[in-house]
């Protein structure tokens, strides 16, 4: 017997050691629910769980930007729907325009709401957006730029589509702002009397403008004066209006005809007179001295200041014109229904692709798992043992630490 090296001591120590020690480990797997917890764990194990891991938190992402799509889908589909209503109504005023049994009186009213809903269709797409994004504009049509939607973990799987402009111009609904006027007048260039000038403008109520319609502006000799908008007929068109003191520069629309005409500061070239002739008779007003009347042209130039600003819906004041604005409101309710069904079919495939994804995410969370994930059933067994040996251990342990006590009882 020997007492300097207490070899079953020692035995037991180690052994009761590695069971500690496997215990913490036990212990840490069943606490986290993770077999892997560090790299000492399973270094290759870690390696592919990660892997993993990546591909499916790129997956869950994926989906959520597939159904942030269909959002914005849903938000651009929802307002064309509402422009086809008004597609729908602007039709109903065009056959009611093409019966004869309405008058030339009757047709400028309905032209009026024509023209509001024109409008209206291109505030609905100046005004519809996503995430701050106006996408009913044509920004997003094709041959501009798609939307793209990252629909994969991985760079390159993305799902691009357009979305189709609907304000009234790219329908073929609105009429366009004249580009080009010409201003001319006759009157006096002495004396009292009314000075009328007349305006013609492309497009004015006029769908190809091809037909002249003039504004006239009569000063009437005493500070006041009309604007009226006339046919090339001379009947006049909408309400005419009145100014109270023409010789201030200012805007006015001719009620009910869409167009508005500008007074401010008409300045013209060549030998002139521009100031306050005898009989009340407009400073801003240009008189040639020849005596042969004046002419100004209005591009758009800044040497003079009248312009002609129209817009509006198709025309439908006489029965041709609501004929011909049939057939492009037709084609216009074709082009927003071919756009809300392609919208359709892309919201369609943008559910097909959750689908997918979240089915891919779930395996190989499941394939994870297997990887990753404790077994409680084989661990709790595995704790068990670990227990039982670990109490036989520390028992051992007692026990070799009192084996030389025996030597006293020989010394004795």
């Amino acid at each position: 017997m020997i007492i300097n090296d207490n070899i079953a001591a020692l035995n037991a120590w180690r052994n009761l050691t590695a069971t500690d020690n496997r215990m913490q480990s036990v212990l840490e797997h069943l606490s986290s629910g993770l077999r892997i917890n560090k790299a000492a764990d399973d270094a290759a194990g870690l390696a592919i769980s990660q892997k993993m891991l990546a591909q499916i938190n790129g997956l869950d992402q994926a989906a959520r930007n597939a159904q942030d799509g269909i959002s914005l889908v849903q938000t651009a589909e929802g307002a064309m729907g509402q422009a086809q209503d008004i597609l729908q109504r602007m039709r109903q005023l065009a056959v009611q325009a093409s019966s004869d049994t309405e008058t030339v009186s009757d047709r400028y009213q309905l032209q009026i709401e024509m023209d509001q809903l024109a409008k209206q269709l291109t505030d609905i797409a100046n005004h519809t957006e996503f995430n701050t994004k106006r996408v009913l504009t044509g920004e997003f049509a094709s041959g501009q730029t798609a939307i793209s939607i990252q629909v994969g973990a991985n760079a390159g799987q993305d799902l691009s589509f357009y979305i189709a402009a609907v304000d009234a111009a790219t329908l073929g609904v609105g009429r366009a702002v004249g580009t080009s006027a010409t201003v001319s007048g006759t009157g006096p260039t002495t004396g009292t009397g009314d000075v009328v000038l007349s305006l013609s403008a492309d497009n004015v109520l006029v769908a190809d403008g091809t037909t002249t319609y003039t504004v006239q502006v009569t000063d009437n000799g005493d500070g006041t004066g009309t604007l009226k908008l006339v046919d090339a007929g001379g009947k006049q068109i909408g309400d005419s209006v009145a100014i109270a003191d023409i010789t201030k520069a200012g805007s006015y629309e001719i009620g009910g005809t869409g167009v508005t005409v500008d007074l401010s500061g008409v300045q013209g070239g060549g030998a002139s007179t521009n100031g306050d002739l005898t009989g009340g008779y407009a400073e801003d007003f240009t008189v040639d001295n020849s005596g042969a009347g004046y002419t100004a042209n209005v591009a758009g130039s800044a040497a003079n200041g009248w312009t002609a600003s129209v817009g509006g819906g198709l025309l439908i004041t006489s029965r041709d014109e609501a004929s011909a604005a049939l057939a492009k409101i037709d084609e216009a309710i074709n082009q927003v229904s071919a756009s809300r069904a392609t919208l359709g079919a892309t919201q369609n495939r943008l559910q097909y692709v959750i689908n997918d994804l979240q089915i891919t995410s779930q395996n190989l969370s499941d394939a994870k798992s297997r990887i990753t994930d404790t077994d409680m059933a084989k661990e709790m067994a595995e704790f068990t043992k670990e227990q039982i040996l670990q109490q036989a251990g520390v028992a051992m342990l007692a026990q070799a630490n009192a084996m030389p006590q025996a030597v006293l009882k020989l010394l004795g």
